[in-house]
């Protein structure tokens, strides 16, 4: 009888209510970059110049928090009042020794520098971590390190055939894959 009018999905996290939104984040190209940097956290952490770091755990969309605190002059403390997300990296570590955490954003694909740059800029000013992006597009790399931000280049999924199933020496422009036969 009556047609049900579809509406727009309200953005949820406060990057989103300011024009940021991740059309990246629902491809599989995105999540098979995630899985990457989950299998070769160790040496992705390694290559970034930590050494050899033991690594304590790590976040898949880890949120990033504004705290806001008010002073209590009865108890001379500060109290937290409130949080609000500001919205999610693609993955958070932490390492044990040196004790670290490190943010990473995942992109599939980088179609426009400035608004990665501005997305990037957004987080930090919320967090002092490390940020670093991932992605197999390495067109604006040296642009980003320019900018402050970290760039690791992950292995492009769209030209695997076959599924991966160990990911060897990816780093400094080394592309060798060993595949499933």
């Amino acid at each position: 009888m009556y047609a049900r009018k579809k509406t727009k999905r309200k953005a949820k996290t406060f990057i989103e209510r300011h024009g940021f939104k991740d059309n990246d984040l629902t491809t599989p190209k995105h999540d098979s970059i995630c899985m990457w940097l989950d299998d070769n956290m160790k040496d992705v952490i390694d290559q970034l110049g930590f050494g050899k770091s033991e690594i304590e755990n790590k976040i898949w969309e880890h949120p990033i928090v504004e705290e806001r605190h008010y002073y209590n002059y009865n108890t001379e403390s500060n109290q937290k009042v409130s949080e609000q997300i500001i919205g999610f990296v693609d993955m958070c570590c932490i390492t044990k020794s040196p004790r670290n955490l490190f943010m990473f954003e995942v992109k599939s694909l980088i179609p426009s520098l400035g608004e990665l740059l501005r997305e990037l800029r957004f987080y930090k000013k919320y967090t002092t971590r490390m940020i670093i992006v991932v992605s197999p597009d390495d067109r604006f790399r040296e642009k980003i390190e320019e900018q402050g931000f970290n760039f690791i280049k992950s292995p492009d999924f769209s030209k695997i055939k076959k599924k991966p199933t160990t990911f060897v020496a990816m780093f400094n422009g080394n592309k060798k894959i060993e595949e499933q036969e």
